[in-house]
């Protein structure tokens, strides 16, 4: 009897066991993202049964949830107005806000107090994509004018611009809290005032800046004064702003495909250590095209004679034109506030200031004209001497601002080297017709197709090739194609075929093909 009772009490348990097993599967399943329409209903977030129609954006933020499941709101175009700040302070999971568009979906603010329009300064990891973040002109004037936005720990910024419609100075994102990123962002000035544009401070970590164009901004485009600061950039542009373009006082930076066309007599590029300094101040800039108007200098490594730090300056396979000195290097009197100045493989006027501790490095350096294709421009024309006169090496950027590979043989003296400064010159390429259609364009049999192949090159390294037959279907349309191996199959027709070959280098076509006539014929 006790082994009957010991196994249907053994049942029951595996019965109970099996409903929890089965509830705790329930649970984790029913654990799914949540999609918020905001303000309802739209184009890009259609009533299909699971999505969430939602007045507001705030509102949409406050009801997201916290089930260990990203959430995502789709906001439509327009521009979504808050009272006051849009926060993330509810829910605790990830969270992606995306807009219609930059410029099409607007975040702006009602305020006429010193607030952020957008503060993700939360625990929540946010993500914002494709929209604007908008400084209205009803935010106060002087000091204290508010800001757009207030980047909090896993931030990241995708596709999102920072504009300025105040009648007065604002700030765009000079808050910056523990690690976050920005890809594909813009900021400038709707109301022709001023920004101050991108700083990071005392409570910022790391930050990882791509594709960054600012205009507008005053003073400077990029200031790095935090202790434990470490900032990335690649492919940053500033322009119509006052210098210095970026400016180190405290932490570390390393901007890789900088160009800055600014205005002023500060530096273009700084490492500034001074008494408030609580840590080295270090920049590494690297292919940069610097372009100033005949006042400044174009980099300064310094530190403050009562400054407890050194500052360090690195430029490397730059470009800086259109300024009264080239580099100043200021220690600070003692073996604690050195000035490390190194430049190397750049064009730019040489040392106007050289004192006190530190090291300098200055190596194949020279200063000419870099001969851009205009004076607006930053990209250099066919003549420039700054053409293939960088130095190679695997730790600098492989692609230029534009993501065209650094190794072109610009100058063609056989051998890929990177330019100065930002922009790789891609010269247009030449190409060479060598030989086809080949023997079995002849004598073809009823029925069947001539093979036709062709050879073909080109002096420049890196070249590929798009081939055509004219007027043919199939083939009319310009395609990749190899050197004797492509095969084009054609019936035998009595007029002849027009082939045309051309190269194609970094983006960069042959504007005049290489071409060839040629018959296929049957046999008799």
């Amino acid at each position: 009897m006790s082994s009957n009772r010991e196994f249907r009490v053994g049942i029951g348990s595996a019965i109970v066991g099996l409903f929890v097993l089965c509830a705790l599967l329930l649970t984790v399943s029913s654990a799914q993202a949540t999609v918020f329409c905001v303000p309802g209903y739209h184009a890009g977030c259609p009533d299909n049964g699971s999505n969430v129609a939602m007045q507001n954006l705030q509102g949409a933020i406050n009801t997201a949830h916290s089930d260990g499941v990203a959430d995502e709101i789709l906001l439509s175009a327009g521009t979504h107005s808050i009272a006051q700040t849009l926060q993330s302070n509810n829910g605790a999971d990830s969270l992606l806000i995306r807009g219609a568009g930059r410029g099409q979906t607007i975040i702006t603010s009602e305020s006429t107090e010193n607030v952020y329009v957008v503060n993700l300064n939360f625990p929540r990891q946010v993500t914002l994509s494709d929209l604007q973040i908008s400084m209205p002109e009803s935010f106060p004037n002087g000091p204290g004018t508010g800001a757009g936005l207030q980047a909090g720990p896993g931030t990241h910024l995708e596709r999102v611009d920072i504009v300025n419609n105040n009648d007065a100075t604002s700030s765009a994102a000079n808050s910056w809290v523990g690690s976050a990123s920005w890809h594909h962002g813009r900021i400038y000035s709707a109301s022709g005032e001023p920004i101050t544009c991108l700083g990071f401070g005392a409570f910022t970590a790391q930050v990882e800046l791509r594709d960054i164009v600012m205009s507008d901004c005053l003073p400077g485009g990029l200031t790095v004064e935090g202790s434990n600061v470490i900032v990335t950039a690649t492919n940053v542009m500033i322009t119509d702003s006052a210098s210095p373009a970026v400016r180190v006082q405290a932490g570390a930076a390393q901007v890789d495909n900088l160009a800055a066309d600014i205005t002023g007599s500060s530096p273009a590029v700084s490492a500034s250590a001074t008494v408030n300094s609580g840590a080295p101040a270090i920049l590494k800039v690297r292919h940069a095209t610097l372009k100033g108007n005949l006042a400044g200098v174009v980099g300064e490594s310094k530190a403050a004679s009562n400054a407890v730090h050194h500052a360090s300056l690195e430029v490397r396979n730059s470009i800086g034109w259109g300024f009264v000195g080239g580099y100043n290097r200021n220690g600070g009197g003692s073996e604690n506030n050195r000035a490390n100045l190194t430049v190397t493989n750049s064009n730019a006027p040489g040392m106007n200031v050289n004192q006190n501790q530190g090291d300098l490095v200055l190596e194949n350096n020279f200063n000419a004209d870099p001969l851009f294709v205009a004076d607006d421009s930053f990209e250099l024309s066919a003549i420039s001497p700054s053409i293939d006169s960088g130095q190679p090496d695997p730790d600098f950027p492989q692609e230029d601002f534009f993501g065209f590979s650094r190794n072109i043989d610009g100058d063609r003296d056989g051998l890929g080297r990177p330019d100065q400064g930002a922009f790789e010159f891609r010269p247009e390429p030449n190409t060479k017709l060598k030989g086809g259609p080949g023997k079995n364009v002849k004598k073809v049999a009823k029925g069947k197709k001539g093979k036709a192949k062709f050879k073909f090159s080109s002096p420049d390294l890196g070249a590929t090739f798009e081939c055509r037959i004219k007027k043919v279907k199939a083939y009319k349309q310009w395609k990749s194609c190899k050197s004797n191996k492509t095969t084009f199959k054609l019936k035998p027709a009595k007029k002849k075929y027009v082939f045309e070959v051309r190269a194609v280098l970094s983006g960069n076509a042959d504007k005049t093909p290489a071409s060839k006539k040629f018959k296929v014929t049957k046999h008799r």
